[in-house]
């Protein structure tokens, strides 16, 4: 009986927990970043999966910077997560601060469409004006989705 011995290299088979279009968050000792994933790449040194996006995260001014991090160092961003950044990105398209909304701008708290009056510097309060109406108050930016900015209104 003949007996032949052969080595097989076996490949490792690299499965990413993410794919291409999902959200991720990347924490370090003091702050988190997070990024929508543009593309996805594998690291043969060492078998590492590194997942390239725009990272940004609350205390960015610009939507964010366009970067390479590792997946082992990243977790799936939470869907609050998720719209807080997203929406933290149309401010920041827009050069401004998060939740910093101008005169003009129309919003809505999810009831009523309004038109932002002012908003105070100290408190981050925003005086609207329901559309349509006399009716004035003050409420925290947060509760605000914008609708569009003053900038975009066109006359």
């Amino acid at each position: 009986m003949k007996m032949t011995v052969v080595n097989i290299n076996m490949t490792e088979i690299i499965v990413p927990f993410i794919e291409k279009g999902e959200w991720v968050a990347c924490e370090g000792r003091d702050y988190t970043v997070f990024a929508e994933v543009d593309d996805i790449g594998f690291i043969d040194q060492n078998g590492r999966i590194a997942l390239y996006g725009t990272w940004g995260n609350e205390s960015v001014m610009s939507i964010g910077d366009k970067g390479w991090q590792f997946a082992d160092e990243c977790r799936k961003a939470t869907e609050d997560e998720r719209y807080w950044e997203e929406r933290r990105r149309i401010f920041a398209a827009r050069g401004r601060r998060n939740n910093e909304f101008h005169p003009g701008d129309f919003v809505s708290n999810d009831k009523r469409v309004l038109t932002v009056q002012h908003q105070d510097s100290e408190t981050g309060l925003v005086s609207v004006l329901v559309n349509n109406s006399d009716e004035r108050f003050q409420i925290d930016p947060k509760e605000l989705e914008i609708y569009f900015f003053a900038e975009d209104m066109a006359g």
